[in-house]
């Protein structure tokens, strides 16, 4: 029985290299997903934070643009208002000197 006992034992042995060869496979393969997961992860961080980065620009980009356009507004309101005012000052003078004569 000693050559059974051996070849019992051979059967183990080959079939413990077999699972640990399967074993090490499983593992090289999770390890390249995990990378791969890692290096999409990395790729997703810089592009949001790039995005990040773009709508700051854009909102920066529309508060001077709002700026420029209300400064445009007040600007062109007080010139209208101060034409007026002068229409309304030269009016009530030609009106006084109208009376008054």
């Amino acid at each position: 029985m000693p050559a059974v006992g051996r070849w019992v034992e051979m059967e183990i042995t080959m079939e413990a290299m077999e699972i640990t060869m399967e074993a090490t496979t499983h593992v090289q393969h999770s390890a390249e997903t995990a990378m791969q997961n890692v290096t999409m992860m990395n790729a997703l961080a810089k592009t949001t934070t790039a995005l990040k980065i773009l709508l700051v620009n854009v909102k920066m980009t529309v508060r001077l643009g709002l700026d420029k356009q209300v400064a445009m507004i007040v600007s062109i309101v007080t010139n209208s208002m101060s034409m007026v005012e002068t229409d309304i000052t030269t009016e009530a003078m030609e009106i006084t000197t109208e009376v008054r004569q």
